[in-house]
């Protein structure tokens, strides 16, 4: 499949997703949030997750944010850097708007501690868990360096089910499966 047919997928699933109601947005993200919980308690030895901060319509975590913090989880963000994603704690003085798109919330200080749990944003998925992100590559990347260095790290995608893609979706040699999708329409 060409370049140009993905770009076509990718923009008709984030026309899909801008087109939500903020209505809809906000139930179908708590309950996407209540799924990620209930995933959450069945695992063990997860302490360090990684989120993202929600543009364009994506999953909303504030439900999700604040089983963690109340259930003493170390929560961190990304950032890119040297178009790699880094982490960085989330907390009040550690995060400020990203200088070039300023919708998205970012670490100031970053740790170099192994993510146990990244919960991904994505633009469109298939059952056998492909995703097709924003075209950046940068979970792709992430996946990669974490699987080729053995860590034990879960990737899990959070979407709407009008992301999801009755077709499979086309993989390029340097795109990564995720370990699961928790998706709710």
């Amino acid at each position: 499949m060409s370049q140009e047919e993905k770009i076509k997928i990718r923009e008709y699933f984030f026309n899909k997703r801008l087109n939500l109601s903020p209505d809809y947005i906000q139930k179908k993200s708590e309950e996407i949030c209540l799924k990620a919980i209930n995933y959450l308690k069945l695992q063990k030895n997860i302490q360090n997750i990684a989120l993202y901060h929600p543009i364009n319509n994506e999953v909303k975590l504030d439900y999700l944010i604040e089983f963690l913090e109340n259930n003493n989880y170390q929560i961190f963000l990304p950032k890119i850097i040297d178009q790699n994603l880094r982490f960085g704690k989330l907390s009040d003085d550690n995060i400020k708007p990203n200088p070039k798109i300023s919708k998205i919330l970012e670490p100031i200080i970053l740790s170099d501690k192994i993510m146990d749990l990244i919960f991904c944003p994505l633009v469109a998925f298939d059952k056998d868990n492909n995703r097709i992100g924003m075209g950046g590559g940068f979970y792709d990347r992430l996946i990669s360096k974490y699987h080729g260095e053995n860590y034990h790290s879960k990737f899990i995608g959070l979407a709407f089910l009008e992301q999801l893609s009755e077709n499979k979706l086309p993989i390029e040699r340097f795109d990564q499966k995720l370990d699961d999708i928790l998706f709710k329409g």
